[in-house]
């Protein structure tokens, strides 16, 4: 192949070329540091601002989360909560784990072997998730 001729092993380049080399790396990799931390920093920005949609608003304030704690990141969980209580596994394993109530591939057996944690997920009652969709239903 003609592009692998025109690769140098480092063990035929000289220590000159080697340390230049690793600088300019080096460069690439705290630009590349710093721009995910801005990210990070934005979205955590982002995430802390108040809610700003009428809509979002007045689907938390049918949560009954006060004014002072309805914040993007806010609205965020709650549309995880929504989903999960729709059937939306994902989004309550992600809810779970955010918790730190989720444990996994963890089995949890008595003296004589049998598995103490039944197979079946917790299941809430219809009349509970009726409930809860009726709470977080859109106007």
């Amino acid at each position: 192949m003609a592009n692998e001729e025109n690769l140098i092993p480092n063990s035929k380049r000289t220590p000159s070329e080697l340390r230049e080399t690793c600088r300019k790396g080096g460069i690439a990799s705290g630009k590349v540091r710093r721009n995910k931390k801005e990210a990070k920093e934005l979205a955590l920005m982002l995430l802390s601002l108040p809610v700003s949609s009428k809509k979002i608003k007045s689907n938390l304030d049918k949560l009954q989360i006060k004014d002072a704690d309805q914040s993007n990141r806010m609205a965020v969980l709650a549309r995880f909560l929504t989903d999960a209580l729709n059937g939306n596994t994902k989004s309550g394993e992600l809810l779970f784990k955010l918790t730190g109530e989720m444990v996994e591939k963890q089995e949890i057996t008595g003296n004589n072997g049998e598995r103490l944690i039944p197979t079946q997920p917790f299941i809430m009652a219809d009349e509970d998730i009726e409930e809860m969709k009726k709470r977080l239903a859109d106007d």
